[in-house]
């Protein structure tokens, strides 16, 4: 796995590990990220396309992206962690900003128009397939 963090977090982890004050404890760090395990990277994608494809007129309005983009690139963008549960793995094993600072990972497994039944599968997918293959055990 990369070692590095992502520029614009570094500070932000630097800074709060050197004002840790407390002895007795270790200091945690944890990083949000978009998780969206599913048969295939195309069914995935599907799946996220239609939120997606929503929110690019208020991204345009906003100023965060000048044009439409592909839809590979928005999710790469957005760093969304998404396909079969092995591109996954791949995927979060070669994401800069896990390690060495994150203590754990809060995974977001819904979109706007998911399913209680799709968020629930991606929940059992994670923790049956992807985080036990990332070292992750229960505490």
């Amino acid at each position: 796995m990369s070692s590095a963090i992502s520029p614009a977090l570094q500070p932000l982890a630097d800074a709060y590990l050197h004002a840790w004050s407390h002895a007795e404890r270790a200091p945690r760090i944890g990083v949000v990220r978009a998780i969206f395990p599913a048969d295939s990277r195309a069914s995935a994608q599907a799946e996220l396309a239609v939120d997606i494809e929503r929110h690019i007129p208020r991204l345009q309005r906003e100023g965060l992206i000048n044009e439409a983009l592909d839809l590979q690139e928005h999710l790469r963008l957005m760093n969304v962690h998404h396909g079969h549960p092995d591109e996954v793995i791949e995927s979060l094993q070669h994401d800069p900003s896990l390690l060495p600072y994150a203590d754990y990972v809060i995974a977001v497994v819904q979109a706007e128009s998911s399913t209680q039944a799709q968020i629930l599968k991606r929940l059992e997918i994670i923790a049956k397939d992807i985080a036990p293959a990332l070292g992750w055990q229960k505490r």
